[in-house]
This record gives structure tokens, C-alpha cells and sequence, in this order.
């Protein structure tokens, strides 16, 4: 709804300050000051405070009837004087013998702290000329004024210093050390008694001068006390003695730790509530501007706003004032007086917008609905941002934008433009809404922030092209764009070649920072070309000022676009030399693209060590491309990783055995032999030696005289045992490497049919293991582990004939470990042997009966079943 304003403060006469005052609806302000002077300040603004009247002692409470025509006031002298408000100048010698005839006055035996008109007073109706006056003999009374004679009654009597007296229709209210009582003067019925709560007396508000009391309605009653604030609500009764009536309380609002010293109904949803610190500071010369604050709540007591009040009040004055007159209000303390002005919130948004309050505006906004209206957002925008830019808060515009949550495009449109003017679109840019995280604006938006970014900050250009989808701007329009920067600020002429794109640059010299920005500009060309899926034409941009970006551009579509394909198969020349990893990955990647010939024929300029890297590369990637070039491979190996000479050759060995040659590995039985060993390797043994090409034997002879040259033993080991050799590979491995594993192997891989071979095999193994005690202990453990010989007709490996046959002075290590785990692992062998023959004679048991059964019944048996 509004907020306050300080609109503006006038002063009291010398050091006098203000003691109590009373307003009226429509502007007028009665103050009563610690001089015993009674100030009108005239409902015109700028007017100057007239003099009312003077006590002998200093004012104690002062009241304006409803009709804002008469005045009344009591002293610390024990009286009261009620009488009409002069206010013109002209007219005051008038008002003055008026008041002779209307204005009358009143001493008590002690002072009156609170007093209240009559509602009727100004009327002259019969028996409305009445004040309502409570002091500090404890009684409330009714002074009435007749024509011909005055009489007080009294209300209420003996409950301590009575004050605040609050008129409304036929309802009093006053409040006292016990609590807050309301009664009705026409049927002098006690309507309601409510106690001051507990918190309240700890905090210092026994005195009933603290509490504040304020009819908002003819049935409505605020009461502010301590910190709480209760309304209570006055009801007719139903059901009983007409006239009658009750109130309860209906809500308490807390502001613990600060006390409550003003409160009046803001409007039908809403408080305002005037709270100050619970201790000041004794000292009278102290700024208390940071401690009265203002508040704007909700009845239910949430706080939608609040401000601190600039007040400095003196420890002479009772404290803050605050008085409500409809559309203003006031606040006072000592010598200062604040009229508060009630604003709509369109006026307090434009006015917190001319305070710089851009944040607090736009929440005030948002929280009343007003950023609903279409209209409103881009107006508001436009106040915020503008001035923000204009005083290079960039990063507070930025958030301002956030906080708008803007969608128009129009309005997205407006900032572009003032961020461009300001020269810093390029920090606006990363916050344009793109889908699929957000809604997706117009191309024209999108289409303007890429333009303006051609020529002030290519580097946001081209991570906005990475960014946002291709589908959001406009590629067609924008390349001119970029093709005009380029040739007007750096020379650059790009042409388009069939599917080529060829960029003719200047002879001028550049710095490297403008050379970055070039090559910015031609990578954002070349993203507008793929956008438009002109793959061909972007990778030539990109090759052309050696963009990394080529590779990943390369990589995603060369498989699937033949014109990228038909323009690169021969540029891997130039590829390499822009990134020679990324280009040998790509190579394989794309072996049929860019064939395997042609990029080690690019490679020789480089060295041997590129050529090897690649084949490598290809073998674990393309084992068909790359068995073409095996001899090749193998020679690099051999100069370069002899020690990996042999994996090679087993790797590609299996990469050149065909579907025929793996089949040809499978024996009669199954893949096993009669001795339980697997068949593998027989492929390459003596037997399928003789189906080899004569190329593969050649170039075996070539790779085995390399091994002999760089001593790749186990490499020649694994070439003699391919061309059949085997004796020869079995002696090499048992009497240069010590290898007796790999022996094994290697005689295991004798076909079937060549017992005599594999003894032969077998006895070479056993005697040169009989001279060796390490070679010995080596192979126990191997038999130990194979529970039987492991090479077919060979009774001479088993750990009984080695022991038989063991030298006396040969101590081979752990012997007694070794053939104690021999013997165990037999034991275990056979009692597994004699589980399984017990569950098969089970299963022939379980068979044979029911067979048994089904004959015995005459049922045929059916064919798999007998079989």
C-alpha cells in the first residue's frame, strides 16, 4: 500500500520541546510543550505554529474534538482548559472574544494526565459538551457543561494514575497500572477490563503514561504495550439486555526486544507501529536517530516494511510520539516534529527507484503483483538499469535483470541496446535466456547480441556460438556481418571455392592480441557455416588459422559427410602439423578416410618414432588395416621396443589368423586332446606350418634375424615355434632364458599324431631340468600344479621319474614343500574323481529306474530317452 517519507520538520519557540499532541484528519497538529504552551500548527503546509493558549505549568495532554474546532489541554497545575482554535490572522481579535463566551476551564486537586472530547461536542446539542477527563487522583470522570450550570460524574475510582483517554461514539477507553478498561458512558456499563500481560511489567510499562491506546474503529481498539501490540474488538451481545456489549482480544503482535511507543491502524490489512530500543542511553546529548523504527505490519504481524525514524530525542521529553491523522502522520520527539506521508506503492517504487533503492523496488514490485502487468516490468527496468549503467555499476545492472526475471523480447531488446551503448554487452550477453534451460526469446534478440558482438568482444561472440543452439539465431544474416569486420578492420577477404572456404589475409602487421581477435572472428565464421551444415567449408576456415577446434569438428562428422571426407583425405600432412597426438587419433580413427600408406608416406619427413607411434595406434585399433604393414611394424618394433617385440608378434599373429585358420585350431575332440590339454598355439605349430603363405615365411625370417640382432629372445622363441621349430624354441627358452613355463607350453603345442616329437620334447625339458636346480624346483611345481605329465608321451615328466633320476649332489630349493604339495594336490584329484563317479552312478541308478518303471507299465520309450 505506501510507506513514509520524512517530509519535513518544524521547530518549537527556544528550547521548549513537545510534550504530548493530538492531530486531526485533516492535517491540523495540536502540540502542548514541557513550557506550558499550546501550539495549533495549521492544516495548510509551511504555515507557522499559533499560540492556543499558556499554562502556568507544562502541558500534560491536549485533545482536538472531531470536528477539529476546539481545543483542550490540562497543566501541571492541576487544571484544564477547553476552548475553539483561533487560526487566521485577521481573524483573531474574533476568535479571541469567541472564545471569551465558549472557552471555559477547570482546576482539580490533582493533575489531569488524560483528556478526551465528547464526539458530539462541536454540535451544541443538549448534554454534548462534555469532556472525559483521568488524572492522577485515580478517578475517571465526565465534566459536563451546561448553560446554566456544570456537574462531573464520576466513572471509575481507585486504581493508580489514569491516562490515555481515548472518545469513541459511546465507548471509553483508559488505561491505569492495572490495565486497559473500556466503559459505556450512555449505559455506564463496564465493557471490558483487559490486565497488562506479565512480560509487559518486566519491561518497564507499569506506568500507565507507557501505554498507547488508539480507537481505529467504532469497534476496533489498539492497545500498544511493552512490546505487544493487541487489538481487541468491542461486540454487541446476543441474546441479552439490549445495549449490552463485550470485547476480546483477537490478536497480539510481538517486537521483542524493542518497545512499542506509537501505533495506529495503516490501513484495513495493515499497522503501523512506532518502536524504540528498550534501554536508552541515559545520556540526554546522545543521537537516538538509529534507535525509533517504524514499522508496517500485517495484523497478523508480519513486518512488510521498516525504516528507521531520524529523531533525537531529549530525556526531558516523554519519548517518541507517533499520531495518526488519515493520510499523514506524525512523529514526534523533543523539538523535532516528522509529517509522514502516506505514498501508493507505484509512488514508493518510483520513489525508492530515485534513491538508488533498485533492489527493495523491484521486491516491492514483485511481492504486490504490480510485475504482473506487462507493461510495468520494461518501465521499471528502464529505471533501474539505465542509471546503474550510467554510473558503471555493471554487475548490480546484471543482477537487477535477474531479479526481474525478464521474458519480452522487447524488453530484452531494450538492454541489449543499453548495455551496447554502455560498451559492455558482452557481460549482458552470458545472461540472455537460452533453451532448454530457459525460454527461448525471439531470433531478432539473439541475432542483435551476435551482430554488436562481431566488432566490440569476438571472444564472447565466439562462446556464444559454442553456447547457444543453432536453431535460436539467424546463420545467414550474421555471416556478412563477420565477413565485413573481418575485411574492414584487418584485410581478411574470405571466398568461397566449390567446397572450400579460402581466406586471402593482408600484408599488414598485426599485434598478437589482434591476431587472437582475427582468429576469433574467422572460428565464429566457421561455427556459422556448421550451424548451416556446411561442415567442408568450416573445417577449411578452421585449418586455416590453425584452429584446435578442427579435430573436434573433424572427429564428430567425418564419418558421416563424404564432401568433409573427399576434402581432407590429403591434408593430414597439415593436420599433423597442427597437432600431431590429436592427428594420429584422428588418422585411426578414420583409417578408411585417411588410408594408412598415405599417412606414414606424411610421416617419414617427421621421423621412424611418428611412423611407430601410428602403427601401434592402428594395430590396437584396425588389426585389418594394419596387418598389411606388419613388416613395416615389426622393424620399427624391433628398433625402437625390442623388449615388446614379442606381444607384437603374438598380437598381430592373431590379428592376421583369419575365421579358416582359428577353425583349423579346433581338434577332433572337441578343442582338447586326449590328455586333457587345450589346442591352443597348435595353429602355429609344426603341423600348420605347412599352410602358410610364402610371404608370411619370408617375412618371418626377416623378423627372426631381427630378434637375433637386438636379442629379442623370446620374440625369436615365438618365431621358431611358428615356422615348427620347436626343439630349437623348447632349447632357447630352457638354456638363454631359464623359461620352463614357456618350454612347457611350447611342447604342449605338439599336434596329434607326433608322440615321438613330444618325447623327444619332453626328455630335452626333463634333462636340461635335471642339471639346473632352479630350472628343476620350476618345473615339480609345474607338474605339482597339473595333477599329471603335461606333453602326451612323456612318462619321463612326472615328479617320481625327476626324483628317480635327480642327481645326489643336486639340491633343488623347498624340494620337501614342493612334493608335499605334489602329493596333496593328487589326493585332492583323486577324491575328486571319486565324487564325481559316485554322483554319475547316481545319475545311471535314477535312470535306470525309471526306465524300469516305464517298461514294467507298457508305455513305449521314447527315442532320445532309450538312446
Amino acid at each position: 500500500e505506501g510507506a513514509a517519507a520524512d517530509e519535513g520538520a518544524e521547530g518549537a519557540e527556544g528550547d521548549d520541546e513537545v510534550a504530548c499532541a493530538a492531530a486531526h484528519e485533516d492535517g491540523l497538529l495540536l502540540l502542548g510543550t514541557l513550557g506550558g504552551l499550546v501550539l495549533a500548527l495549521p492544516r495548510a503546509a509551511g504555515g507557522a505554529p499559533r499560540v492556543v493558549r499558556r499554562h502556568a505549568g507544562g502541558v500534560l495532554d491536549v485533545a482536538l474534538d472531531p470536528s477539529g474546532t476546539y481545543a483542550a489541554s490540562s497543566s501541571s497545575d492541576c487544571s484544564i482548559c477547553v476552548g475553539p482554535i483561533p487560526l487566521a490572522e485577521a481573524d483573531h481579535e474574533g476568535a479571541l472574544r469567541a472564545a471569551c463566551i465558549r472557552s471555559w476551564s477547570h482546576r482539580y486537586t490533582r493533575p489531569i494526565l488524560g483528556i478526551a472530547f465528547c464526539p458530539g461536542y462541536a454540535s451544541g446539542a443538549l448534554g454534548a459538551r462534555v469532556v472525559c477527563v483521568g488524572g492522577e487522583d485515580g478517578k475517571l470522570m465526565l465534566n459536563r457543561r451546561g448553560i446554566f450550570a456544570s456537574k462531573s460524574v464520576t466513572l471509575h475510582s481507585g486504581e493508580g494514575y489514569i491516562t490515555n483517554v481515548k472518545w469513541r461514539g459511546p465507548l471509553v477507553a483508559w488505561a491505569n497500572a492495572k490495565g486497559v478498561k473500556v466503559v459505556d458512558v450512555q449505559t455506564h456499563q463496564k465493557v471490558t477490563h483487559i490486565q497488562l500481560p506479565p512480560q509487559s511489567q518486566s519491561q518497564g510499562s507499569r506506568r500507565a503514561g507507557e501505554i498507547n491506546l488508539v480507537w481505529s474503529s467504532d469497534d476496533m481498539l489498539l492497545i500498544g504495550w511493552g512490546s505487544t501490540v493487541v487489538i481487541a474488538e468491542v461486540r454487541q451481545k446476543l441474546g441479552g439486555p439490549a445495549g449490552v456489549r463485550f470485547s476480546r482480544v483477537v490478536r497480539r503482535v510481538v517486537f521483542s526486544p524493542s518497545l512499542v511507543c506509537g501505533v495506529a491502524l495503516f490501513d484495513s490489512e495493515h499497522l503501523a507501529v512506532l518502536t524504540r530500543d528498550a534501554d536508552l542511553p541515559s545520556d540526554s546529548s546522545c543521537d537516538c536517530r538509529a534507535q525509533v523504527v517504524r514499522h508496517v505490519c500485517s495484523l497478523a504481524g508480519d513486518i512488510v516494511c521498516s525504516e528507521a525514524v531520524p529523531l533525537n530525542a531529549s530525556r526531558r521529553s516523554a519519548g517518541p510520539l507517533y499520531l495518526n491523522s488519515g493520510t499523514c502522520s506524525y512523529i514526534l520527539a523533543g523539538i523535532d516534529i516528522l509529517a509522514v506521508k502516506r505514498r501508493s506503492i507505484s509512488e514508493h517504487i518510483v520513489w525508492l527507484t530515485g534513491c538508488g533503492q533498485f533492489e527493495a523496488a523491484i521486491s516491492l514490485a514483485s511481492s504486490e503483483g504490480c510485475l504482473d502487468v506487462s507493461t510495468e516490468k520494461p518501465k521499471l527496468c528502464a529505471l533501474c538499469v539505465n542509471p546503474l549503467l550510467a554510473s558503471g555499476q555493471v554487475a548490480r545492472a546484471i543482477s537487477v535483470i535477474r531479479q526481474l526475471g525478464l521474458l519480452n523480447e522487447e524488453t530484452w531488446l531494450q538492454c541489449v541496446r543499453a548495455f551496447d551503448d554502455a560498451g559492455v554487452l558482452a557481460t549482458l550477453s552470458m545472461e540472455i535466456p537460452v533453451p532448454p534451460s530457459a525460454t527461448k526469446l525471439t531470433c531478432d534478440v539473439y541475432d542483435t547480441v551476435l551482430q554488436r558482438l562481431a566488432s566490440v568482444s569476438p571472444c564472447t561472440l565466439q562462446a556464444l556460438l559454442a553456447k547457444w543452439p543453432s536453431d535460436v539465431y539467424s546463420a545467414q544474416p550474421l555471416r556478412p556481418s563477420l565477413q565485413r569486420v573481418l575485411l574492414e578492420r584487418w584485410g581478411v577477404t574470405v571466398t568461397t571455392e566449390g567446397a572450400h572456404c579460402r581466406v586471402k589475409r593482408a600484408l599488414s602487421e598485426f599485434s598478437d592480441s589482434e591476431l587472437e581477435e582475427r582468429r576469433l572472428l574467422i572460428e565464429a565464421l566457421a561455427s556459422l557455416h556448421e550451424a548451416q551444415g556446411d561442415r567442408a567449408a568450416s573445417a577449411s576456415l578452421l585449418l586455416s588459422v590453425g584452429s584446435d577446434r578442427l579435430f573436434a569438428l573433424l572427429s564428430q562428422h567425418l564419418g558421416e559427410d563424404e564432401t568433409l571426407q573427399k576434402c581432407f583425405c590429403q591434408e593430414f600432412g597439415r593436420l599433423f602439423e597442427l597437432g600431431a597426438h590429436q592427428a594420429l587419433e584422428l588418422a585411426v580413427e578414420h583409417s578408411t578416410t585417411f588410408k594408412p600408406e598415405a599417412v606414414l608416406k606424411a610421416l617419414a619427413s617427421h621421423g621412424q618414432h611418428w611412423q611407430h607411434s601410428y602403427l601401434k595406434l592402428l594395430l590396437h585399433s584396425d588389426r585389418e588395416a594394419s596387418s598389411a604393414l606388419v613388416a613395416l611394424h615389426i622393424s620399427l618394433t624391433a628398433h625402437f621396443e625390442p623388449h615388446a617385440l614379442h606381444a607384437f608378434l603374438e598380437l598381430s599373429s592373431q590379428a592376421r589368423r583369419g575365421p579358416g585358420r582359428a577353425a583349423a585350431r579346433v581338434g577332433d575332440d572337441g578343442g582338447e586332446d586326449d590328455e586333457g590339454n587345450d589346442d591352443e598355439g597348435a595353429g602355429t605349430s609344426l603341423g600348420a606350418s605347412t599352410g602358410r603363405e610364402d610371404g608370411d615365411i619370408e617375412r618371418d625370417n626377416e623378423a627372426l634375424a631381427l630378434c637375433r640382432t637386438k636379442g629379442a629372445l623370446h620374440a625369436e622363441a615365438f618365431l621358431l615355434q611358428r615356422q615348427g621349430h620347436l626343439k630349437e624354441a623348447v632349447q632357447l627358452l630352457l638354456r638363454e632364458l631359464g623359461d620352463v613355463e614357456g618350454a612347457i607350453r611350447v611342447a604342449s603345442a605338439v599336434p596329434h599324431g607326433q608322440d615321438l616329437l613330444a618325447s623327444d620334447l619332453g626328455e630335452t625339458i626333463a634333462g636340461d631340468a635335471l642339471r639346473d636346480a632352479r630350472m628343476l624346483s620350476g618345473l615339480l611345481a609345474r607338474l605339482g600344479s597339473g595333477g599329471g605329465p603335461p606333453i602326451r608321451g612323456s612318462p619321463g615328466l612326472s615328479p617320481a621319474s625327476l626324483l628317480a633320476r635327480m642327481p645326489a649332489r643336486l639340491e633343488a630349493p623347498r624340494l620337501a614343500a614342493k612334493l608335499a604339495q605334489a602329493l596333496d594336490d593328487g589326493q585332492a584329484n583323486r577324491d575328486l574323481h571319486s565324487i564325481q563317479m559316485q554322483r554319475l552312478k547316481q545319475a545311471i541308478s535314477s535312470v535306470s529306474l525309471r526306465t524300469f518303471a516305464t517298461q514294467r507299465g507298457g508305455r513305449a520309450m521314447p527315442a532320445a530317452q532309450s538312446a
